[in-house]
């Protein structure tokens, strides 16, 4: 007796990797407090480095260290040069 094998259509497996995606996050959010105060708590719980925080790329899943932040962009140098000729 062989097993039987059923098919997925996509509404399924979309339900499943969201099922599996929700429980993760739950996982991730247990977790109620940072284990230093070099650590940032993340809006769904994970802890990044503190150092890492408003350094304009989400280390968060949800991007929560990169919020509210005031990141100071330092405009791109120009340097000018002035051509002469220095043949006579």
């Amino acid at each position: 007796m062989q097993p039987s094998l059923r098919t997925f259509n996509a509404e399924e497996v979309f339900a499943a990797v969201r099922l599996i995606v929700e429980i993760l996050l739950v996982c991730v959010s247990v977790r109620t407090a940072c284990s230093s105060r070099d650590e940032f708590r993340c809006a769904t719980g994970e802890c990044v480095r503190a150092r890492d925080r408003c350094d304009r790329f989400c280390d968060c899943l949800d991007c929560s260290d990169e919020h509210n932040c005031r990141t100071y962009v330092r405009p791109p140098v120009v340097v000018l040069y002035q051509l002469t000729d220095t043949a006579d």
